[in-house]
């Protein structure tokens, strides 16, 4: 079986707030030396309205190791158009919680992906996936909680997580876009980040 040396995850794009209508574009990652990757981006919405023409996530390369006028679509994605669902989150829950405490479980479903808002620290938002749902009671998520959260902050619906797998053979450069350019929509909180094979062992 073959195995790879992997460099460390790369971040691309910051957690951050997407708000529309508006893009985001990655910080480019050099890829020459590399063999292929894996790049994920993740969107939490963390308002209520539907997006009326939704939001595309491009992972682009490049044949040329710099400039802008060089870059072409490799992957593209499309979050999704229907409205988000928001419940407020009813008690402390401590690093490593699974059981998450909500008055309200509607549209919150086994399966689905969330997006936990936090109040204060954008970069502590969590993407989770629900693995139980107790009805107007609380959630379970499929891995515990990686920051302490409390009553401000909010279970959002309608979360999303990307992946590409890259192959690296000619490229130069990889980079993300995420565009949200409709008049009509929620604001996102948006997170790309990218870990590659540097070599066979």
């Amino acid at each position: 079986m073959v195995d790879y040396t992997q460099s460390a995850t790369q971040t691309i794009l910051a957690h951050q707030v997407l708000t529309h209508p508006g893009m985001l574009e990655g910080t480019p990652v050099a890829v020459a030396s590399y063999l292929s990757g894996v790049i994920t981006v993740k969107l939490g919405r963390i308002e209520t309205t539907a997006n009326a023409t939704g939001v595309a996530v491009i992972i682009q390369g490049s044949f040329e190791a710099a400039g802008d006028d060089a870059w072409f679509d490799l992957v593209e994605f499309a979050g999704p158009l229907i409205a988000a669902e928001t419940e407020a989150m009813t008690a402390t829950e401590p690093v490593g919680e699974m059981v998450i405490a909500c008055a309200s479980t509607t549209n919150l479903l086994v399966g689905a992906w969330i997006y936990i808002q936090d109040a204060t620290v954008v970069a502590d938002g969590e993407w989770c996936r629900i693995t139980k749902v107790t009805t107007n009671s609380s959630i379970t998520i499929a891995y515990g909680l990686a920051v302490q959260k409390d009553s401000a902050d909010i279970i959002w619906s309608q979360a999303s997580i990307f992946m590409a797998h890259i192959d690296c053979a000619g490229l130069k450069r990889v980079n993300v876009l995420v565009v949200h350019e409709a008049a009509t929509g929620s604001d996102l909180h948006v997170l790309a980040e990218g870990v590659f094979a540097t070599a066979l062992e």
